[in-house]
């Protein structure tokens, strides 16, 4: 299926969308980081991340029901561990997650 160049900008979009809300999950994930998390509001996978997968297309086949490439971002345990290529999220350090480098 070609994606016209209006819904592969959009798909950007997303994705930057989703980048950011990741890195954040990710950034807070760190170790030695427990203090400052409790200090701040944490986002959530379920609140922040989720509903944008949902309501996009990355469900579609990378959810609980078509696993492409054995990759769910169903839940937040099924995201971090990984596809058959291996982890997709590197907690604490965004610019080694492979999901990141996939939808740049």
């Amino acid at each position: 299926m070609l994606l016209s160049a209006d819904m592969t900008v959009r798909r950007r979009v997303l994705c930057g969308i989703v980048l950011a809300s990741l890195q954040v999950l990710l950034l807070r994930a760190a170790p030695g980081d427990a203090a400052k998390t409790a200090a701040s509001k944490s986002p959530t996978f379920e609140n922040d991340v989720l509903p944008i997968f949902k309501n996009r297309a990355c469900l579609a086949c990378h959810g609980p029901s078509l696993k492409t490439k054995e990759l769910d971002l169903g839940t937040y345990q099924s995201s971090m561990r990984g596809s058959e290529s291996g982890a997709v999220i590197v907690p604490g350090q965004p610019d080694e997650s492979r999901l990141y480098h996939m939808v740049k």
